[in-house]
């Protein structure tokens, strides 16, 4: 059902946030850091690339995760940016491109599903 690729990922500076989230409230939350980082890119000057969620966890009805929202920002903004932020290192990573009704839990668990594989 879903075309699952691979990437190589180079270094970057994110901004980020993290919180031990069950499924009920993530959505939410991560709208909520999204709108957050991109306002804190933006009072800086700059503007951001996409967002992305690492699970640290497992998250669902009963298990908090952790996850973690980021934001990958350019380091010449950092001095001007509020938020907390990190270096990601370079990695090579598995994904895939879902449509917008599959985002949310359970219809999700298809796509991760996939990505395991």
């Amino acid at each position: 059902m879903f075309e699952v690729s691979v990437r190589e990922v180079p270094e970057q500076t994110v901004l980020t946030e993290q919180r031990r989230i069950t499924v009920d409230a993530i959505s939410d939350w991560i709208g909520e850091v999204v709108d957050r980082h991109r306002a804190a890119i933006e009072a800086a000057g700059g503007s951001g690339a996409a967002p992305l969620v690492i699970y640290h966890g497992v998250v669902d009805e009963t298990a908090d995760g952790p996850v973690e929202v980021c934001t990958p920002v350019d380091p010449a903004l950092l001095d001007g940016v509020t938020a907390a932020t990190r270096v990601e290192q370079a990695h090579r990573e598995a994904y895939a491109s879902i449509p917008k009704p599959l985002v949310e839990f359970p219809a999700i668990l298809t796509a991760y599903d996939a990505v395991e594989k």
